[in-house]
């Protein structure tokens, strides 16, 4: 490697590291002011000028392209615009809805793919995991801090939720899922390579765990049950699928079958019990009361927050969902119930609902793509070769598994302006090809569309 190459490799994983750490820093921030209006958008604005910025430059030395799956979501942005235009008249909620800093979906979708692209450029030069630990022990560091900061807020209280952030807690917490889904695929990136030893796997192991434990504890201080749930299930997929590198079949030969099924699932109810343990045990040591939490209803026994949305799509959901079936209708939850505020917190219902058949077949199409690349992908890397792979085979695996379990969430709980999910999408996949001398320079945990439905 000449000196030059070895000093642009240099400066770019310098620069991905600062692009990562202007979004972090901007995701912190906002959650540490809970409750208040968006801070450090100076932040986010930097984020992404340097990020296309990059892009320009890459597309001038080499050739650029956009990968279908992009395509397909600009058709379901375009057809969210239509619609909210035709049914509202009102750019308000075209801003909220397409690029507002609380659910934009289309904000979110680049947010996802150039921190994305940001971290495997981190990882350019191959072994060395030095940044990745880096983010991983600064992220521990940081929210300690906001830890400390809560505490201050709750200190006296008689239930375990800070004072004055009435439902702004949901944007902190939209905020609080993202950053643990980037630092549970770092943490990912780091353990699943084979030549890290045992006692590194689980050092790694542990400062993954504390961060998980300060996110979940300040979930529930800023009173936000779905932040609860995603750090939660996030951290279980994330340590039984690290867990699979100790598999020795796995390793040699990498496939969705039976085998791999049995080993999730003996991962998954020894790591269940384990953290059930743990948890009995650290609320005993500690004497607290799990009743002061939002997530256990204050007491009450009852966890609104699941209830209400039930209520509303056993009552209201057909009546929403047969207004417009095939166009759908913005407003609709007004237009059947009199209540702007009934929509459905059900993903697939609401998007069915507000932008009917043709906004759920383009949603359809697009996630449709993004599985089936990442199936491919574990089949390819796979093929080629399972044990020097593995970790980008690991990363794919884990990629569609999270996928899939926040498309479940979603459906359960959230509708469809969740900044989360539409986030996720963009990270799964790059949506860009660069090319030089017809050499392909994209990540090689992906694959050409073309190759896809062959």
């Amino acid at each position: 490697m000449s000196l030059f190459s070895f000093e642009k490799s240099k400066f770019l994983k310098l620069l991905g590291l600062f692009q990562f750490f202007l979004l972090f820093f901007y995701l912190v921030i906002n959650i540490i002011k809970v409750g208040e209006a968006g801070s450090a958008l100076a932040l986010l604005i930097c984020f992404f000028t340097i990020s296309i910025l990059q892009i320009g430059f890459q597309g001038i030395r080499q050739k650029l392209k956009l990968r279908l799956h992009f395509f397909v979501f600009l058709m379901f942005v375009f057809w969210v615009a239509f619609r909210l235009t035709l049914d509202f008249g009102d750019l308000y909620y075209l801003k909220q809805i397409i690029i507002a800093t609380t659910g934009g979906i289309f904000l979110f979708f680049l947010m996802g793919t150039f921190v994305k692209s940001a971290l495997e450029t981190i990882s350019l030069t191959g072994e060395n995991n030095s940044p990745q630990k880096f983010i991983l022990v600064f992220s521990f560091f940081a929210f300690s801090v906001v830890y400390f900061i809560f505490s201050n807020k709750i200190e006296g209280s008689d239930i375990f939720l800070m004072e004055n952030i009435a439902g702004g807690y949901q944007r902190a917490g939209n905020y609080l899922i993202i950053i643990f889904i980037v630092i549970s695929y770092v943490y990912l990136s780091i353990v699943s390579k084979l030549n890290i030893g045992m006692f590194s796997f689980f050092f790694w192991f542990c400062i993954y765990g504390l961060n998980m434990t300060l996110m979940l504890v300040e979930s529930q201080m800023m009173g936000s049950n779905a932040a609860t749930a995603n750090i939660f299930c996030i951290y279980l997929i994330t340590i039984v699928i690290s867990f699979l590198r100790f598999f020795k079949n796995l390793q040699k030969n990498f496939s969705i079958n039976i085998y791999m099924f049995f080993a999730l699932v003996k991962t998954s109810f020894f790591m269940i019990f384990m953290l059930a343990f743990l948890g009995v045990f650290l609320i005993n040591l500690t004497d607290f009361d799990v009743n002061r939490t939002r997530i256990f209803g204050f007491g009450s026994g009852e966890n609104t927050s699941v209830t209400s949305r039930f209520e509303i799509i056993f009552k209201t959901g057909m009546d929403q969902m047969g207004y417009s079936p095939v166009f759908g209708n913005s407003n609709v939850a007004y237009l059947t119930t009199g209540n702007a505020g009934a929509t459905l917190h059900n993903f697939t219902p609401n998007i069915f609902a507000e932008l009917g058949l043709v906004g759920l077949l383009l949603l359809n199409l697009l996630l449709l793509i993004v599985f089936v690349i990442l199936i491919k992908n574990i089949k390819k890397l796979s093929i080629e070769n399972s044990h020097q792979r593995f970790s980008e085979i690991i990363l794919n695996f884990w990629l569609l598994i999270v996928l899939m379990f926040l498309f479940l969430f979603a459906n359960a709980a959230v509708g469809k302006e969740w900044p989360v999910i539409w986030f996720y999408i963009g990270f799964s996949i790059n949506i860009l090809i660069f090319k030089n001398n017809s050499r392909k320079h994209s990540s090689s945990t992906e694959l050409e569309y073309r190759k896809i439905f062959k």
